[in-house]
């Protein structure tokens, strides 16, 4: 995943020799890329897939980023983190965010209010069982 703020792009990769997610920075988006040596999330392991987006501000906290991370190694899917900052580098837990199934390998687009009523009604919520 790569994303673009305030002149500087993020990119968000697998390293295949440790099975950790890399956090690296460039002014440029061809390069060169210099690793992010604050990144918070550098010592975890056994995730892959990272999809970062930006969420909107609303209900009067501020926007922030959310990076979802596939825990394959324990089979939980995606699990979030967040950074209200993402020049420093720095991502808690989100305890907020959650999904009814267990996601893999995806993306997050976003949708206006219209589209989400549309989707709503073709897809409706399966009654609980």
């Amino acid at each position: 995943t790569i994303v673009r703020e305030n002149g500087v792009y993020y990119r968000f990769t697998k390293n295949e020799k440790n099975n950790a997610i890399l956090l690296d920075t460039s002014r440029n988006l061809m390069g060169p890329w210099a690793e992010a040596p604050q990144f918070s999330l550098a010592k975890l392991r056994g995730y892959e897939g990272p999809t970062l987006f930006r969420q909107e501000a609303a209900d009067g906290k501020p926007g922030s980023w959310l990076l979802l991370l596939d825990y394959y190694s324990r089979g939980q899917g995606y699990q979030p983190y967040v950074s209200n900052d993402l020049a420093g580098a720095q991502f808690a837990p989100d305890k907020e965010f959650s999904t009814p199934y267990r996601f893999r390998h995806g993306s997050v687009l976003p949708v206006t209010a219209e589209e989400y009523a549309r989707l709503k009604a073709a897809y409706p919520t399966p009654p609980a069982k």
